[in-house]
Parts: structure tokens; C-alpha cells; sequence
């Protein structure tokens, strides 16, 4: 899965060693497997360096990083979770990895928070338990809803909402934009919203219930809903079974500046 385009140009370190003494063998077959980009199998033969050779251990340890670095500047998910999968319980390569993954999902979900939802997916079972995966989620959701999101169409045709974060639980709250039949400006109308994977969050959605005598009736009930992200600008809101119809509502993005 090709997850973002981008020109790069990776530059081949040059070593120079004082040391007359032959690299090992294994090092010199990982450094063909790397100029071929064969990079998972460079990291393999770089990984047998024995430590006592100290006048290639580092090298090769230098040249992991730079193998490490050029996998996920390829973008593409599919290398990037193999590689994580492939080296999840190796004491050399995982805190590398686990390093880089949080660098790369702070870099790049400004740009495009719907790639690091879809990496976080890709690599949750490396980052169980990592310190800073909470409040790398958080600013992952903050991305993405950010601005502006209106109803183009359906029972809320014309409604809007936007979303900001509680100060006390810290979870996202869908908010109305607009005063329009019985949503008032700043109302929450989808609360506690948090992510579950797969491009999938949950919430409670507000309902408003009418009587025989007219009166409307405000609640949240025990039920949650489920929103679906699109794409970058479109969500898909789904009451499932808080309402007994018109149970599906679609937003997109209409401004970035809220």
C-alpha cells in the first residue's frame, strides 16, 4: 500500500577506516544487499558483526540506522509493518524501531493524519506499553478534526459541527457550529470520541426525542455510535442503535481555520 508520494534521495555513507583489518564477511555482504535495497536483508547480515570487532561492530551498527531510515522513507505501510514484524522481538532493532516509528508519525501527521492512523494500526504491537503512544494519539485526532465540518446532505443537510477536546477526560467532543432546530451554538452533540483502529472511533451521540405533546427530550444513551473516516475531509457518522432511523449521517470538511 502506497501511503504518500515524495522525491528523496538516499546518499550511501562513506566510511573511512585507519584500521587495515578485512571487514567481516557478513559485513561485506550486507553492504551488497543494501546498495540493491535489499534493505531487511542488509540489517540481517550487518546484525552478525560480532561485537569484538569493534573496528566494525559501530559501522555496522551505523549502517542498521541508515538500512532502518531507508525502509520508511519509501512511505509505503506494507514495508514498513513487514520490517516491524519482522525484527518486533529483537533486542537491537526494536527500540530503533520503535524510536523511528513515533519520530515518523510526529513528522507526518500534520501533512496527512489519516497515513498515522492507518501506521498506528500497522504497528500498535510494537507500541503497546511505549511511553508517549497517548498523547501521540491525541495529537493524531486534534489533526484530523480540525476546522469546519458541515452535512452536505440527508437529515442534517446544513448542520455543522467542529471538535475540541475536554479538559477533564481529554477525549475529542463534536460540538454544533450553528443554533439550528434544537442544536445551539457550542452544544455537544457527539461526546467522548476516541479511536478503536481501522480508520473506526467511537462516541455517544446526543438524541432528541419528541413526544405526543411536542415536548423534545435531550439524552445520551448507554449505546455508542461509530464514526468512520473517509478520507482526509469526509467522516461518516453512524447512531447505529441510538436511533431508530435516518441513522447515518455523512460530514465533510468545510474549513481548517476553527
Amino acid at each position: 500500500m502506497k501511503i504518500l508520494k515524495k522525491s528523496l534521495v538516499i546518499a550511501l555513507p562513506v566510511f573511512v577506516f585507519l584500521s587495515c583489518n578485512k571487514p567481516p564477511e557478513t559485513y561485506e555482504q550486507g553492504m551488497l544487499k543494501f546498495k540493491k535495497q535489499d534493505y531487511p536483508g542488509a540489517i540481517e547480515l550487518f546484525k552478525l558483526t560480532p561485537a569484538d570487532r569493534s573496528d566494525w561492530y559501530d559501522s555496522s551498527l551505523m549502517m542498521i540506522n541508515y538500512a532502518v531510515d531507508s525502509i520508511f522513507k519509501t512511505d509505503e505501510l506494507s514495508k514498513i509493518t513487514l520490517l516491524c514484524k519482522k525484527f518486533e522481538v529483537d533486542s537491537l532493532l526494536k527500540p530503533i524501531l520503535t524510536k523511528k516509528i513515533k519520530n515518523y508519525w510526529s513528522q507526518e501527521m500534520k501533512a496527512n493524519p489519516l497515513i498515522t492512523f492507518n501506521l498506528f494500526d500497522s504497528t500498535r504491537f510494537l507500541l503497546k506499553g511505549e511511553s508517549q503512544i497517548d498523547s501521540l494519539m491525541r495529537a493524531n485526532e486534534d489533526a484530523y478534526f480540525r476546522g469546519i465540518w458541515k452535512s452536505p446532505k440527508g437529515s442534517l443537510k446544513g448542520y455543522e459541527i467542529y471538535f475540541d477536546r475536554d479538559k477533564k477526560n481529554h477525549l475529542i467532543q463534536g460540538k454544533s457550529n450553528k443554533s439550528k432546530s434544537g442544536w445551539s451554538l457550542g452544544k455537544v452533540i457527539y461526546k467522548d470520541i476516541y479511536y478503536t483502529g481501522n480508520n473506526n472511533l467511537e462516541h455517544k451521540v446526543r438524541v432528541f426525542q419528541t413526544d405526543y405533546w411536542g415536548y423534545t427530550r435531550e439524552y445520551f444513551p448507554k449505546s455508542r455510535g461509530k464514526m468512520t473516516i473517509i478520507s482526509r475531509d469526509s467522516l461518516l457518522i453512524d447512531y447505529e442503535g441510538s436511533v431508530s432511523s435516518n441513522n447515518k449521517v455523512y460530514f465533510i470538511r468545510k474549513e481548517t481555520n476553527k
